[in-house]
């Protein structure tokens, strides 16, 4: 594993555990609406390398799963999803909230977690409280690797 790659591991592990334990309570203003980080698992048979995660079996996987919720697929997080074994992927919805996309998306069996996709106030984390440091999870330090 590249050095680059072992200074994220430690910023995707604590993304990941911030879903895991749920996050903050759904309320308006903490998340974009019509948009879902979206885990899947992998049943494609495909290998969750960065150039697996990358290809047509994978993308034409998510699109189905993506389909079927009323949603589209805007992101995968290609270097998220080979780490750690899971497809990672921003969906979003111009037709659903955020609740009714999630709902959806937790029917299909091959979503391990949907969540929204919440935003973060990051102020006094670079030590000038007057930066304005707010970001989503999109525009976050995660790897931003694959548009769809």
């Amino acid at each position: 594993m590249s050095e680059s790659k072992m200074h994220m591991l430690p910023v995707l592990f604590a993304f990941l555990l911030f879903f895991a334990l749920g996050g903050p309570a759904l309320a308006a203003g903490l998340y974009v609406e019509g948009e879902a980080m979206v885990s899947l698992k992998n049943n494609t048979g495909t290998a969750l390398t960065e150039a697996g995660v990358a290809s047509a079996a994978i993308r034409e996987y998510i699109n189905d799963v993506a389909d079927g919720a009323g949603a589209t697929a805007a992101h995968i997080y290609v270097t998220l999803s080979a780490e750690l074994d899971e497809i990672f992927v921003l969906m979003t919805s111009d037709d659903q909230t955020t609740d009714e996309l999630i709902a959806k998306l937790n029917e299909n069996p091959n979503v391990i977690s949907a969540d929204p996709n919440y935003v973060f106030d990051m102020n006094g984390a670079s030590g000038d409280a007057g930066q304005d440091t707010t970001h989503s999870t999109e525009e976050s330090s995660a790897p931003a690797e694959e548009n769809f």
